[in-house]
């Protein structure tokens, strides 16, 4: 049951791995946003999967190597392009005030020194612990932490379920508040508990502690009655190496049912006591999201840098270069990519231009259509709850639509689909997991080709 919740919970969110195309291979990702996974099936230009034999791999070379600090420290190397077979050293490096815990990832054990096979890409995480300050009132403060958040709620033992059908019923009482502890046995144990319905403008509160000396790590994530994820939260503050689970957010859906699952973080297998503290504050109210103009750039750009990343310059957009048989049709092929996002926004009170049209009074979303990648069809900046910041940006990556389809109509709904998308992370939208939604990281190239619209994952 944990790996259909931890599925839930990655296919419903953020994709942040990353997978490069082999070598030797002309296949294409077919994710539409954000990165893949590197669980996807690829395919060729024509939506069809490609058949990836070792022997697509075997022009390999190099691989490359990423070590990620959390907490206070550092790794040497932390990155690199090494050939492949070769053995690489790995030295953890804590900083002052800081102790090395153990590895994550493509690493494993506690010795902070580690030596690794490049036989692939490699991601490894270095974990770091802040040093125990003494305390002579550990007692007390143990005594006291048992209610924080709490208030008067004592906390109990309730068995919880494995799964949604078998989750445990978490009375919220009068003052819709709970604090339960449990002991996650094994690290592959998922336990889920059911709160009962939330509405929306409820505030969602809880944390999930380790206690009594427990080393486990939590992964937590709450579930409206369809499964669908509503939040999820793996660590409180990574870098100051708080590795409880917290979250503190508005519910936005009506649901006769709200689960919470508790297990290991998938960085490391963790069990251990924990206290699962929770609060809904009742009868809030969601917030406006914000007005937004949207402006497609299609004029060519120096140094685009989106997501923190400079992705180059990009030559002005020209429908030619997506198939020979649109040549000339440039102006053709921008109408129809407006009037899509024009469509798909219309119920959202969005504005949606061209660069070539007058610049816009006030904050606005750049979406840059121009360049290639052999991994993305397109970026945003964040998931920017609430429109928070209305000058996010975002990039499609309009060549790598080459040869997607012979059809100008067909093209303009697969851009416009894609531009729909990361401008839904731009205004706080999530990943779905149904081809026939916007939001969808699923289906193959061919499904960008049919209309899509805002589904499960819907602005406010």
């Amino acid at each position: 049951m944990k790996y259909a919740i931890i599925s839930l919970i990655v296919s419903l969110g953020v994709i942040w791995g990353c997978s490069t195309q082999p070598s030797g291979s002309s296949a294409t990702g077919v994710t539409n946003g954000d990165f893949d996974d590197g669980t996807d099936t690829w395919f060729d230009g024509d939506g069809d999967p490609v058949d990836q034999t070792p022997d697509v791999f075997s022009e390999v070379d190099q691989f490359i190597l990423v070590a990620t600090t959390i907490g206070g420290g550092s790794v040497e190397p932390s990155t690199g392009a090494f050939d492949a077979d070769e053995e690489v050293t790995l030295t953890a490096i804590p900083d002052n005030g800081w102790h090395f815990s153990h590895w994550g990832g493509d690493a494993a054990g506690s010795d902070p020194v580690t030596t690794l096979t490049m036989v692939a890409d490699t991601l490894v995480f270095a974990w770091f612990d802040q040093e125990a300050l003494p305390d002579d009132n550990d007692n007390d403060n143990d005594n006291e932490n048992q209610n924080d958040n709490g208030d008067d709620e004592a906390p109990v033992t309730i068995d919880p379920g494995s799964g949604f059908e078998s989750a445990a019923q978490v009375d919220l009482g009068p003052n819709d508040k709970a604090v339960i502890e449990q002991t996650l046995v094994q690290a592959s144990d998922v336990h889920v508990y059911n709160l009962g319905n939330v509405a929306p403008g409820d505030r969602f509160i809880a944390t999930c502690e380790a206690i009594s000396g427990s080393q486990f790590d939590p992964l937590m994530a709450v579930f409206g009655a369809d499964a669908y994820r509503i939040f999820w939260n793996d660590d409180i503050n990574l870098a100051t190496g708080d590795y409880d689970a917290g979250i503190d957010d508005l519910i936005r859906h009506t649901s006769t049912q709200c689960y919470v699952a508790i297990t290991s973080t998938d960085f490391a297998e963790t069990t251990g006591a924990y206290r699962l503290t929770i609060e809904v504050q009742r009868d809030g109210t969601l917030p406006q999201i914000a007005g937004q103009t949207i402006v497609i750039d299609w004029d060519g750009a120096t140094n685009v840098t989106v997501a923190g990343e400079n992705w180059g310059d990009f030559d002005p957009f020209d429908a030619g270069v997506l198939d020979a048989s649109f040549a000339g049709q440039t102006e053709a092929l921008k109408q129809i990519i407006v009037s899509v996002v024009e469509a798909d926004y219309a119920a959202y009170g969005m504005t949606v231009r061209s660069v070539d049209d007058p610049t816009p009074e006030g904050p606005y979303t750049t979406v840059f259509l121009g360049g290639d990648s052999n991994m993305l069809f397109g970026i945003a900046e964040q998931i920017d709850f609430y429109n928070a910041d209305r000058q996010d940006d975002c990039i499609v990556f309009a060549e790598a639509f080459a040869g997607l389809t012979h059809s100008l109509e067909a093209m303009g709904q697969a851009l416009g689909n894609v531009i729909s998308h990361e401008v839904g992370h731009d205004l706080g939208l999530m990943h779905t997991t149904d081809v026939t939604e916007l939001m969808d990281t699923t289906g193959a190239a061919h499904t960008l080709l049919a209309d899509q619209q805002f589904g499960v994952a819907e602005i406010y």
